[in-house]
């Protein structure tokens, strides 16, 4: 699902969260685990930008909404100290994940 296109993007198929009805906050966290996943491994280290492309307004309102939890924004200089909480995305969304994916198969 994730390719290399000039060794320093990285592009992800969306998910068929529209007629095939695949719940669209799963597969934004999907894909914001699975990116983040790429980029912190040796072959992600390259990439320098990283493009979602979407559909709908509903998609980007629902990327807006997560990628907080996987991507945090940098605070400003004057806010910065390493004791700084950093959100993490849910676990209920991890085992819903797996059962998913266990009863497709």
């Amino acid at each position: 699902m994730m390719r290399e296109v000039a060794q320093e993007l990285l592009r992800y198929d969306r998910m068929s969260t529209g007629i095939y009805e695949y719940p669209l906050a799963a597969a934004t966290h999907i894909a914001l685990r699975k990116t983040g996943d790429f980029l912190a491994s040796e072959q992600g280290s390259s990439i320098s930008r990283v493009i979602f492309t979407v559909f709908l307004q509903i998609d980007v309102n629902s990327y807006k909404k997560i990628l907080p939890l996987y991507f945090p924004p940098a605070p400003p200089p004057s806010e910065r100290s390493g004791d700084a909480a950093q959100p993490q995305p849910p676990a209920a969304v991890e085992s819903k994940e797996k059962e998913k994916t266990s009863s497709a198969t």
